[in-house]
């Protein structure tokens, strides 16, 4: 079977299987009614049923045959004839991009990456109480009750986006830290280890004396763990401009100042050009890059930097690690970092959820750098968020 064939059949099998209710979807969308469950199996919800049952078969038909992009555009122009459902309508956005999305599926080093791509892709179409996502498991679930009993200390303080921070404790992680951020950090960072890859066809992680970059450091929390892990013959450079979350990282340095030592912040933005004066939404830890000053709306501005140039400015021997968390300019970060991965080929752990088309335009470009990269993909929510694109070379 071609790798063609294998990627359509199992999008379509996903597209076409029946909805899936978990105690995730019940905790965010309350209980399924009986009745869908019973008689429908919550194969659709009562609103949706028609419109999605004919949007499905006419996918289910189009795809069972030797594809084509002429069949490709032709099921999505019909699909939006449909109706102008969110749903079906991004589903037949999904489709448009269908050849994109293969070559980023076959990039992958692993079967794993590539039942999770096609779930985020169903993900997109269809919406969270219609798929599973890898992470609704058992051990999922009692990581999230551990993470949810964690005693805080003190009184919480905002730290932007509507979070409340409050401090923790995190020796019972292993880390002999104490640091201010939320309850789902200590899920997302102790517990499941959002950006590191442990498997048998690849491994991404922090060693001992590893130079790591942070970027999108927000609250401090992963630039302390990484210099835990890193130790003293390590050293981080944590890059974060937005002020509404920069005074808790000085906060959590100041807590931990052994670990804290080790690390140097950089007040700008990673991009692709230095010294560009960009204009961003300012929303916490989500805050974002708009646009270059004068070509965006107005707002904040803050000036740019690139990985290389963080390089020539610590005369960094190496870097062994960089991770990236930058709300939609990993792209432009990656592009700006050519240098630093020609010379030094790091571990990556890149998110790539903040825009739609990250999750293939990332993985083609690291792919056709022809730098020896294997690819790897986790989702570390039950939700939109949390994709993270990994690379190693062996």
């Amino acid at each position: 079977m071609s790798a063609n064939t294998n990627f359509l059949s199992s999008l379509t099998k996903e597209l076409t299987d029946g909805v899936y209710f978990g105690r995730y979807n019940e905790l965010r969308f309350g209980p399924a009614r009986s009745e869908e469950m019973d008689s429908l199996k919550g194969r659709l919800s009562r609103i949706e049923r028609g419109v999605k049952t004919r949007a499905r078969r006419q996918i289910a038909r189009t795809l069972g045959r030797n594809i084509t992009s002429k069949y490709v555009s032709r099921t999505a122009r019909a699909i939006r004839r449909l109706t102008k459902n969110p749903s079906v309508d991004r589903l037949a956005e999904l489709l448009v991009d269908l050849d994109d999305h293969e070559q980023a599926w076959g990039a992958f080093a692993d079967e794993r990456s590539r039942k999770v791509y096609i779930r985020l892709l169903a993900l997109r179409a269809l919406g969270p109480p219609h798929v599973r996502l890898p992470l609704d498991d058992a051990k999922y679930w009692q990581d999230y009750d551990i993470a949810s009993s964690c005693e805080p200390m003190g009184d919480p303080l905002p730290g932007g986006l509507g979070f409340l921070l409050c401090l923790f404790d995190l020796r019972p992680f292993g880390y002999n830290l104490t640091v201010r951020c939320r309850a789902g950090s200590l899920l997302a960072h102790c517990l499941q280890r959002q950006y590191e890859l442990i498997r048998p066809e690849g491994r991404v992680t922090i060693e001992e004396g590893d130079v790591v970059i942070d970027g999108g450091a927000a609250w401090g929390e992963t630039a302390l763990m990484f210099s835990a892990k890193t130790g003293p013959a390590g050293r981080v450079v944590a890059v974060e401009c937005v002020p509404e979350v920069l005074s808790v990282f000085y906060e959590n340095m100041a807590l931990n100042p052994s670990d804290g030592e080790r690390i140097d912040l950089v007040n700008q933005a990673l991009w692709d050009v230095c010294d560009e004066t960009v204009i961003f939404e300012e929303d916490g830890p989500a805050s974002k890059v708009l646009g270059v000053a004068g070509r965006a709306n107005t707002g904040t501005t803050h000036t740019t930097v690139t990985i290389d140039e963080l390089v020539r400015r610590f005369e960094l021997p190496k870097v062994d690690f960089i991770k990236m968390d930058i709300e939609g300019s990993e792209l432009a970060a990656l592009v700006g970092a050519s240098d630093t991965l020609r010379r030094f080929r790091p571990k990556l752990a890149v998110s790539a959820y903040h825009k739609p088309e990250d999750l293939h335009v990332l993985p083609l470009y690291l792919s056709g750098l022809g730098l020896g990269y294997r690819l790897f993909l986790d989702h570390f929510s039950n939700h939109f968020e949390e994709s993270v694109l990994f690379a190693v070379v062996d």
